[in-house]
């Protein structure tokens, strides 16, 4: 069973109504929800969907042999006593190398640094990532930093190559760019351009059957409602 970290919106917020809506599922309750009307929806969250709604901090990962998953939940409930919230002045939707995503803009150095404390704070209890995920990872022409990244810390997008996003789509072609961000656009309106609050770290784990990403724990940041975190 594979675990993450990712900051998700608190269940019953705008944002996590409206983005389980887009997904069709809940991952809180593991549960499908209704999407819009629009054709190929379904087909196009369906990747995003099944890791549930949320920014990655920590990327999926297997705990070592020699963890245990109670230790990982109190490594990252210490690590969210200890890191304040962080405020986004502005949620945007961009394109990001063909996916869709809700972003922050400007970018927020503060969410550097919460996920980069997220990937140290995780490292002694995941297991490195076996040859086939390395070779998955590296099939889609990492630069050498990445690939530097990905042995060292088990996934490429890490430090000085995060970038903060809420993935919305799978990869879309040329044709589907323009009816999904339009669509996007008009689902997403009340939250485009708010600010949002990263307020908690959620680890999710990967459930054996399905092998869809479920919510396991919540822990809220501190100092929440009071951070306004530098660009």
């Amino acid at each position: 069973m594979r675990h993450a970290v990712y900051y998700s919106p608190a269940f019953g917020t705008l944002l996590h109504q409206l983005g389980i809506s887009w997904l069709g599922r809940d991952a809180a309750r593991d549960e499908e929800v209704r999407q819009p009307a629009v054709e190929g929806i379904s087909d196009v969250t369906a990747e995003p969907a099944r890791y549930g709604l949320h920014a990655t901090l920590a990327a999926p990962f297997n705990l070592n042999p020699g963890a245990r998953r109670v230790e990982l939940g109190d490594a990252v409930a210490l690590l969210a006593a200890q890191m304040d919230g962080v405020f986004i002045p502005r949620l945007v939707l961009r394109n990001m190398d063909g996916f869709l995503a809700l972003v922050p803009e400007p970018p927020v150095s503060g969410l550097v640094e919460l996920a980069e404390m997220c990937v140290r704070a995780i490292d002694a209890y995941r297991a490195p990532p076996d040859d086939a995920e390395l070779a998955r990872r590296s099939s889609v022409g990492l630069s050498a930093n990445q690939q530097r990244l990905l042995l060292r810390w088990g996934y490429p997008y890490v430090f000085d190559e995060f970038r903060f996003h809420i993935t919305l789509t799978r990869k879309l072609s040329d044709k589907e760019q323009g009816t999904f961000t339009a669509a996007a656009n008009e689902h997403f309106a009340p939250v485009i351009g708010q600010a949002l609050e990263v307020d908690a770290l959620t680890v999710f784990a990967e459930a054996r059957v399905s092998k869809k990403f479920v919510v396991e724990e919540r822990f809220p940041l501190r100092r929440i409602g009071k951070v306004r975190a530098a660009s």
